[in-house]
């Protein structure tokens, strides 16, 4: 699962930091997701 992510000024950035950015952007989503899930029941 590639994660390609379209940042002005991430472009010419690592690879190891695309994927540090992706990990934490899905981190928060599912956090997000899982609160929101949560808060229902």
């Amino acid at each position: 699962m590639t994660l390609t992510l379209h940042l002005p000024g991430l472009g010419a950035a690592p690879r190891w930091l695309h994927l540090a950015v992706g990990i934490i952007v899905l981190g928060l989503m599912i956090a997000r997701l899982w609160l929101f899930f949560r808060r229902r029941k």
